[in-house]
């Protein structure tokens, strides 16, 4: 089990083409910022004297950081895919295009005394006044996918889907993602207070373990990326 953050693999390192620079870009940053939030904690535990035993508080905050940090940077990475890279997929992959029909006649799939009917039908006028109708449905559809959270196995796996790729392929495994966005959302939401603990009242994470799961987000960014890549190249 390793102990250090992984670096961005030499093939995303190799990738030279706009359309998937931006996401480049947010990745190599959240690999550093994964760095540098572990060597901060190594160089704080080593100041204090104190390179094995128990982490004090301050130096548990760096673990969570890094996590926190490292799933934001992935949620970062693939919307910036979506935004980029979608309405190039849609015209190569069936399965993409076939995402965006999905969306569409959901969109317009409505009953008469919904309160969605007005949703619908302001969707359909958006559609009806576009320049370009294809276009306006594509970045609706982007809008949709890139306007909550991408911080569960789920919203990865409908990411992956909507990019036309399959999630296995992608290490988007939800049996090993569940957990670790469990740990991240109760560090975001709950400050990662135990208040059942008898004495720190934060639940404690091994340093091994926190960047063990870091290193499985960023291996999916890893992923993702080469597999747009892929698509778009190879049409």
């Amino acid at each position: 089990m390793s102990n250090r953050i992984r670096s961005i693999s030499q093939d995303v390192k190799n990738l030279n083409i706009e359309e998937l620079s931006k996401s480049k870009l947010i990745l190599k940053h959240t690999h550093e910022s994964a760095k540098s939030l572990l060597s901060a904690f190594e160089n704080v535990r080593k100041l204090r004297g104190a390179p094995r035993g128990a982490t004090t508080d301050s130096e548990q905050d760096l673990l969570r950081a890094m996590l926190v940090l490292t799933a934001a940077g992935l949620d970062s990475m693939i919307k910036q895919i979506i935004r980029d890279t979608l309405s190039i997929l849609a015209e190569l992959d069936i399965k993409v295009e076939n995402g965006v029909e999905t969306f569409v006649a959901r969109q317009l799939r409505s009953d008469p005394d919904s309160i969605e009917t007005t949703k619908s039908n302001r969707f359909l006028a958006r559609l009806l006044i576009s320049k370009s109708r294809r276009d306006q449905a594509i970045q609706e559809y982007i809008d949709e996918l890139t306007g909550g959270s991408l911080q569960s196995p789920e919203e990865l796996i409908r990411a992956a889907f909507a990019l036309g790729l399959e999630p296995n392929k992608c290490n988007i495994n939800p049996d090993i993602l569940r957990p670790i966005f469990k740990v991240r959302n109760n560090i975001i939401h709950e400050l990662d207070i135990d208040l059942n603990a008898p004495h720190r009242h934060r639940y404690n994470r091994s340093k091994i373990k926190m960047v063990q799961d870091s290193n499985i987000l960023l291996e999916i960014g890893d992923k993702i990326l080469l597999g747009v890549y892929n698509k778009i190249h190879s049409k």
